[in-house]
């Protein structure tokens, strides 16, 4: 008769959940959790102490670093809302085109704004309201119809208006650097008409509807071949490769 045999198992023994590698690396990333909030929250070695801003000619600086102040929600550099910082500045100053703002370690932030350049003063008829214009046509600083070229047009016009396509203001002001040392200083404009006034009291007219370039070589012909007259009152180049003088002592 065969024996059997029982065979007996010997069980590991359990091996302490301290000791595993899962809990110490679960450890080392709670540790490190915390650590990077209370580096990024609570640290004031990372708070923000400086606010630099730059770029500004036409606002004011104190004007800016209030907005920039009134956006800041957090002590912490880490956690500024860059983008808050931006659109409220571009909400508040129509002078500004665009804002960069960036962070620099460990407490300083800057803030550099590009203002709009003005290429022409903007007027309307009565020439009371005048504002400021760049490339685009937009309307963004109430000023006094002086210092730069003038441009008025009918209609009703406000700050942070277009007032006229940018096209046609791209064109308007090749005209006027090609012109301007004849003594131009306004540009009236009645729908696709325009008026030239010049400091010797003649004017120019011209249109949209046709090249400007072609009128201003027209008109620069006329001009070198000197037969320009001492009563002149204007001169009509709004007709293709012709032009027409009027002096004040002739009939209408």
């Amino acid at each position: 008769m065969k024996k059997s045999y029982k065979k007996s198992y010997r069980r590991k023994p359990k091996i302490p959940f301290y000791k595993k590698s899962f809990f110490w690396k679960l450890l080392a990333f709670v540790v490190l959790f915390f650590v990077l909030i209370y580096v990024t929250v609570f640290c004031e070695f990372f708070w923000i102490k400086n606010i630099n801003i730059s770029g500004n000619e036409l606002v004011d600086q104190k004007r800016v670093l209030d907005v920039v102040n009134n956006s800041i929600n957090a002590k912490s550099i880490f956690l500024v809302n860059r983008v808050i910082i931006k659109d409220n500045i571009l909400n508040e100053f129509p002078e500004v085109y665009s804002v960069n703002v960036r962070r620099d370690f460990p407490g300083t932030l800057v803030v550099n704004v590009m203002e709009r350049n003005a290429i022409a003063t903007w007027c309307d008829s009565s020439l009371e309201n005048c504002f400021l214009i760049d490339k685009d046509g937009f309307l963004f600083k109430k000023t006094e119809p002086k210092n730069m070229v003038l441009i008025s047009s009918n209609g009703s016009f406000g700050l942070e208006d277009t007032a006229i396509d940018p096209e046609k203001l791209s064109e308007l002001n090749n005209l006027w650097q090609e012109i301007k040392d004849v003594g131009v200083y306004w540009f009236e404009i009645n729908g696709s008409e325009i008026v030239a006034h010049t400091f010797d009291n003649w004017d120019i007219k011209l249109t949209f509807n046709n090249l400007l370039s072609s009128q201003a070589r027209v008109l620069r012909i006329i001009l070198e071949e000197g037969i320009i007259e001492k009563d002149l009152e204007y001169i009509d180049v709004r007709f293709e490769n012709r032009a027409y003088l009027k002096s004040s002592t002739q009939g209408s």
